[in-house]
């Protein structure tokens, strides 16, 4: 997260100096005042059309004294008058007025070149008759002679295009940077508030799976030692007679515990970027100032026992076989179709321990293996709507899965307070 934060910072440092650096090239004479330059020139354009209009009703244009009020307000005497011929734009109270505030300046007749009349700003001085008015003359009964724009000075093409490409690409870096930050950001508030601080921590979060041992004898139905229980589910193709079929392994794994662990490790892997710690249950036997969430039922992991009977459960008690009880040690009513019809019982439960209350505890459990995978899937693939559900708080999550089908891993109940637990008793 921090180095996500400096670059971000170090991308928009950069994107603010190309900024700075390529404005006069990208925008070059673009200015306040150049802007109510081009203001005034659209202005004037349309009080053009407004006092052609005006003549054309009227046969005439408006006199010295009428001035462009006329165009706005009928003037005396004048019964083709047809306006207002201006509506909005420069239009203020009763005559129009330029991107300084001043009115607009009016004359009839027009320059000696300009039989009509001519209409002017005083510019940005606010001055009649210094060099930076905009004039504007206009012919009587001839097109409209418009004074041009300056235009912008010839520049190297390919050099403008060529910043213009390499601020664009700038900008596009700096806002995927910061877009993914921020979106970062707003997922691990909601990954924290379900898994806890150390998720997003150099601390980490442990998984702890069940660490099993093989008994010392195992006897065969003849009374004879088995060295070598194990055999693969798809043998392997022998390349030799030598090679054995079957095998010893001092601490086996439960196979539905590793699949919990892939979910989970794969999810916090994409989300936060920090050590996950894969770890049997004895190895963390002893430590409980740590987060962690453990596979299985409470008869063989550890730490699945250290949730069970923390004083913050307050929620559901799980024996690791066929029953769940309230912390009153009433039995929660379950569906008995569930179990008879190829299903298995999960339960997701999550407290902040009472001594380490920084600290979050979560238990993936089942009935069966199932079950215990089928709570890892759930959780791993339904953690945002977990989260607008629960936000910080503890909860515990009842889910049923087929067996086999860890996917088809579905909510049956979920509790949030003492009450909600109770209600599940009757």
């Amino acid at each position: 997260m921090i180095k996500w934060l400096k670059l971000t910072l170090i991308v928009i440092l950069i994107l603010l100096l190309s900024y700075l650096l390529l404005w006069p090239k990208i925008c070059p004479g673009i200015t306040v005042e150049s802007v109510k330059v081009k203001i005034t020139f659209s202005d004037l354009s349309n009080i053009d059309l407004a006092l052609q209009s005006f003549e054309t009703d009227c046969k005439r244009f408006p006199t010295n004294k009428e001035g462009l009020k006329a165009l706005l307000i009928t003037p005396a005497n004048t019964a083709d008058w047809r306006g207002p011929y201006l509506t909005g734009g420069p239009c203020l109270a009763s005559e129009p007025i330029d991107p300084w505030k001043n009115p607009y300046k009016y004359s009839t007749p027009g320059t000696s070149e300009n039989k009509g009349c001519t209409i002017w700003s005083m510019g940005p001085d606010g001055k009649n008759g210094t060099a930076d008015d905009i004039h504007y003359p206009i012919k009587f009964k001839e097109p409209i002679n418009k004074q041009e724009i300056p235009q912008e000075p010839k520049t190297n093409w390919f050099l403008d295009n060529l910043l213009i490409n390499i601020f664009s690409f700038i900008c596009g870096i700096g806002l995927t940077f910061v877009c993914r930050f921020i979106t970062q950001r707003y997922w691990q508030k909601q990954f924290k508030a379900i898994f806890g601080n150390d998720v997003v921590n150099p601390n980490g979060i442990y998984l702890a799976y069940s660490e099993f041992v093989f008994p010392s004898l195992i006897y065969d139905d003849s009374g004879k030692e088995i060295k070598w229980p194990y055999r693969k589910s798809i043998p392997v193709i022998p390349v030799s007679n030598e090679l054995p079929n079957a095998f010893s392994i001092s601490n086996p794994v439960s196979i539905a515990e590793i699949r919990a662990a892939n979910y989970l490790s794969t999810l916090i892997g994409k989300y936060v970027k920090q050590p996950v710690f894969i770890t049997s249950d004895i190895q963390i036997k002893d430590k409980v100032n740590l987060s962690f969430i453990s596979f299985g039922g409470p008869g063989n992991n550890h730490k699945t026992n250290d949730i069970i009977i923390n004083e913050s459960n307050q929620l559901i008690h799980f024996d690791g076989f066929r029953q769940m009880t309230s912390v009153t040690s009433k039995k929660l009513i379950l569906d008995k179709n569930v179990l008879i019809n190829n299903y298995d019982y999960g339960l997701i439960l999550k407290i902040r321990p009472n001594q380490y209350p920084n600290r979050t505890w979560i238990m993936c459990a089942g009935f069966g293996e199932w079950g215990t995978s089928g709570a890892a899937y759930y959780l791993a693939n339904n953690w945002k709507d977990i989260y607008k559900w629960a936000k910080n708080s503890n909860f515990a999550i009842i889910i049923k899965v087929r067996h086999g089908q860890d996917e088809s891993a579905e909510k049956w109940k979920r509790v949030l307070t003492i009450e909600e637990v109770e209600a599940l008793t009757k």
